[in-house]
């Protein structure tokens, strides 16, 4: 959709809303408040007003509309045209409102209007217009008063990707200052082996160098020197490369302080360039300048400036006899955070004299950063002619001692001792007869104490070799406790280091586990205090020469981790916390460099925690006088501190007895985790019924009865008559004793059977 520019929309607005020339009586006037008398505005104003495309129709009215205009007062009957014309485009006389809806833009762009951007405002007020002008001139709109911070008083945008903002290109200029005949001179630098080496003790090394300066036999060099400038019309600085070249063989041009230039905003930047070459000669010099055309929102990147050399522009007189030699003193070329600032020098002054060559020997000296190993680039150049110079590199490492850390956990288990107990109410019952004795039993499990064990010391040893440029040697690891106790480190792999030498590579850190057990409890100084400190040492070996002076393993602190190290010089400084220990010297490290073993310590306080507990609770059986069938009489519990409680269990058991005997009976209750027993007896009588003996047997006394006389001659018959017994002097028979004896008998029986009754 084309977009209309401001111009065209205060025009038709003001086709609308303008007071009218004539009064309003004047059929003329109202004629011209409906169809402007120019031209162009006429088109315009229906076209961004109507809502639909009416416009011939509202613009070029049939003939009757002027007929149709009543001269009467009555002013709306006169001025409106065909009945859809009023309600397009007719506003009341006295108001002029904006659209509410969007208004179709013309297919084409008006003559004398810029199209509005995506950065200009919407119209969305009734435009204010110039009572003093006639509807049918309106004021014409120019392009350059939208979006122009120039023409609305907005402040400039200050950066290139700023809104609305784009830059311009950089120019550049340059002047020719001398052409002139040269002498001949040439230079070479040499760092004198090694170009590498470890900073030492001191956390620097130093370097020695030979720069040598010869003259060149005939006056064969010729010089030019100038200016370049680069200006920039932006309100932004642009950081740009400065170059210079001379289309002439053999030509050398450098310009001083080209590379990545600022160029400040709305200013310029002078440098110093110059070129050598063989001989005069003519040709074009140019200076360039290029830089990020993105960046700065620019149509290109580069611009150059150039001179052209003539031959009456040459000097004959030669320059350069004399000449300065001068060095940097080095530059830091690694792109490290170091800081590192060379100071430069003069090495000398000679002058030209056929087959001279003179050599100056100088050192630098340049540190090292810990841990890495970092280049130094130096440069010596003759000052008259910077562009005869010559450079050399070099290497320093710094090497930094391992970093040691580590963590400490100690843990001790506990086992409680317990004692049970078993009792019952009575020991014997005698029942008289069958039945059940009834008895209570009490059952109590009673803590009697604990035994500690299983104290030991856990955690892991961290070790990190901070250099990225070598391994790290004959690495030992060894860890011990102030509390007693034996301790084994294990390597990566998880086998015991024990006395073996291991090598960390470079850049790695080691995560070694460590145990430290106890035979018994830890010999501690304060038996309040179960707790003390775990103490690991690491040694290494790290030589001097190409790998650098270990300048030891500061620790900047971990919590209650410290930190010691020997530098392997006697006494030593420590670490954070620590103390140093007292290094030595042992022998080479097979490259001809003295090797010292140095070490690192680090500390970690530990107190004793329980970890595993055992029978602080436990549960309590009875089998009840039935082993095959054991109860659980309960279980005992702990108290707010965590320690045991003692239980106490009872319970009431009928036990048979059998007639005549007495049974016993054994209980046991015993505690499931330890497998204490505890026994209780109990014995059951029950009486048997008594036995009478069998009464004495009564005499029978039979009369004698004659036997009847015989048929025959009876036999003879003899009768014995056993004479009476006689008792004592009382004359009491024995017969008549024999029965009082029996009822005595049988009386006394009597008696002690009721006794019996009466007892049980």
């Amino acid at each position: 959709m084309t977009v209309l520019s401001a111009g065209a929309v205060v025009v038709a607005l003001t086709g609308m809303s303008a007071p009218p020339a004539e009064p309003p009586d004047s059929p003329a006037a109202e004629v011209a408040e409906v169809v402007a008398p120019e031209p162009t505005p006429v088109v315009v104003a229906p076209e961004v007003v109507a809502p639909e495309v009416v416009a011939p129709e509202v613009i070029a009215p049939e003939p009757a509309a002027p007929e149709t205009v009543s001269p009467e007062p009555a002013v709306p009957e006169a001025v409106a045209p065909e009945p859809t014309a009023p309600e397009a485009v007719a506003p009341e006389p006295t108001a002029a409102p904006v659209p509410a809806e969007p208004v179709a833009a013309p297919a084409e762009p008006v003559a004398g209007t810029a199209p509005l951007t995506d950065a200009e405002p919407a119209l969305t007020a009734e435009p204010t217009t110039d009572p003093a002008r006639s509807v049918s001139d309106p004021a014409p709109v120019e392009a350059t008063d939208i979006g122009d911070p120039a023409a609305t008083g907005a402040a400039r945008p200050s950066g290139p990707h700023e809104p609305g903002n784009e830059g311009a290109d950089l120019t550049v200029t340059k002047t020719v200052d001398a052409l002139t005949p040269s002498y001949g001179w040439s230079l070479e630098k040499a760092v004198l082996p090694p170009d590498r080496q470890g900073a030492g003790s001191d956390h620097v090394a130093t370097f020695a160098y030979e720069v040598t300066v010869s003259a060149v036999a005939g006056a064969d060099l010729w010089a030019m020197d100038g200016d370049v400038t680069v200006t920039n019309p932006n309100a932004w600085d642009v950081v740009a490369d400065v170059t210079d070249t001379m289309d002439l063989p053999g030509a050398t041009c450098s310009v001083t302080g080209g590379t990545a230039a600022t160029v400040p905003a709305e200013g310029s930047l002078t440098l110093d360039y110059g070129c050598t070459l063989a001989g005069p000669a003519t040709g074009t010099n140019t200076a360039t300048a290029s830089w990020d055309a993105q960046a700065y929102r620019t149509p290109t990147g580069t611009a150059s400036g150039s001179v052209v050399i003539t031959e009456d522009m040459w000097s004959e007189t030669a320059a350069n006899e004399t000449v300065t030699v001068r060095d940097d003193g080095g530059v830091l070329t690694s792109a490290v955070d170091l800081h590192f600032a060379g100071v430069p020098q003069t090495l000398g002054v000679l002058t030209w004299e056929e087959g001279l060559v003179e050599t100056f020997g100088y050192e630098l000296t340049f540190p090292g950063k810990p841990g890495t190993c970092i280049e130094f680039t130096n440069t010596a150049w003759l000052e008259e002619l910077p562009t005869v110079s010559d450079s050399a590199v070099v290497t320093v490492c710094r090497g930094r001692g391992l970093q040691v850390d580590k963590t400490a956990e100690a843990t001790f288990d506990r086992t409680y001792l317990w004692e049970i107990t078993k009792d019952v109410d009575v020991d014997s019952v005698t029942l008289d007869a069958d039945g059940d004795a009834e008895f209570r039993y009490t059952v109590t499990a009673m803590p009697v104490g604990h035994v500690d064990d299983g104290w030991s010391v856990t955690g892991v040893i961290s070790v990190t070799n901070p250099n990225d440029f070598r391994p790290v040697g004959a690495v030992t690891v060894t860890d011990t406790t102030d509390v007693g106790g034996t301790c084994t480190v294990y390597d990566p792999d998880g086998v015991p280091v024990g006395d073996r030498e291991l090598e960390l590579p470079a850049a790695t850190t080691w995560e070694l586990p460590y145990e430290c057990v106890f035979d018994g409890a830890p010999d501690v100084a304060d038996p309040g205090v179960l707790g003390g400190t775990n103490t690991v040492t690491v040694t290494w070996v790290m030589s001097r020469g190409e790998t650098g002076h270990d300048d030891g393993g500061h620790d900047d602190g971990h919590g209650d981790v410290v930190v010691a190290v020997d530098d392997g010089h006697e006494g030593g400084s420590g670490g954070q916390g620590g103390s140093g220990g007292q290094g030595g010297h042992e022998g080479e490290d097979g490259d001809g460099h003295e090797a010292e073993r140095h070490s690192a310590t680090a500390e970690a306080d530990f107190v004793f925690t329980l970890d595993e507990v055992t029978d602080d609770v436990v549960t309590v059986w009875d089998d009840r006088t039935d082993p095959d069938n054991p109860v659980v009489l309960g279980s005992t519990g702990t108290g707010e501190d965590g320690e045991p409680l003692a239980a106490t269990f009872e319970y009431d058991l009928a036990l048979a007895g059998t007639a005549g005997r007495c049974v016993e009976y054994t209980n046991v209750a015993w505690i499931e985790e330890t497998g204490q027993e505890a026994t209780a007896s109990a014995e059951v009588c029950v009486d048997a019924a008594p036995v009478l003996p069998p009464p004495p047997a009564v005499p029978t006394v039979r009369p004698v009865v004659p036997a009847p006389a015989p048929s025959a001659a009876p036999a003879a018959v003899v009768t014995v008559t056993r004479p009476a017994r006689q008792l004592p002097t009382t004359g009491t028979e024995t017969a008549g004793l024999g029965a009082v004896g029996l009822l005595l008998t049988l009386g006394g029986t009597a008696l002690y059977a009721a006794s019996r009754r009466r007892t049980a």
